[in-house]
């Protein structure tokens, strides 16, 4: 699959209003990363939108880790999912050196006790520093960071965006 099969099939899973509103994406050529990865560069080759598609996760809620989960178990799950997103970047050779906004959108197959409010985001951009693609997640390098969740009972899975201010 191309990376603008990719972007096709991830604006068929937009709303109508949001695959319009990005359907110029079309017009610039992604350059083609593995499987569930692609970037869009700018004319001197410095990135300016990152898509990471992580397919079949299920980001936990922030309620499991409040619900007196021990600290090993915490950690033993956010250095799961930073792998996760290590090993989907390695070597795709895109590093954000300005501020940027990331948008992490969870596809659940269900909604059972999940509140929309707990996506755990924060374990995927860690991820993103611990790939090299952000220096640091700090305000100076990320302006914000928000999470949405959708259902999708067919593909589960977590899409992280970079764009850059």
């Amino acid at each position: 699959m191309t990376s603008t099969d990719d972007l096709r099939a991830y604006l068929a899973n937009q709303s109508p209003e949001d695959a319009a509103a990005n359907a110029h994406w079309l017009d610039d050529a992604p350059v083609l990363k593995p499987a569930g990865v692609w970037a869009n560069l700018d004319a001197n080759d410095n990135p300016v939108y990152l898509n990471v598609t992580l397919y079949g996760e299920q980001s936990k809620s922030w309620n499991t880790y409040y619900a007196g989960v021990h600290h090993t178990k915490r950690s033993k799950e956010a250095k799961r999912a930073h792998g996760l997103v290590v090993a989907k970047l390695a070597g795709c050779g895109v590093q954000f050196t300005s501020q940027v906004d990331i948008k992490v959108a969870v596809y659940r197959g269900n909604l059972r006790r999940f509140d929309s409010d707990n996506v755990v985001d924060k374990f995927y951009i860690d991820g993103l520093v611990q790939a090299g693609v952000l220096i640091d997640d700090s305000y100076q390098y990320v302006r914000w960071a928000a999470s949405a969740i959708f259902i999708d009972k067919d593909n589960p899975r977590v899409v992280i965006e970079v764009t850059t201010v």
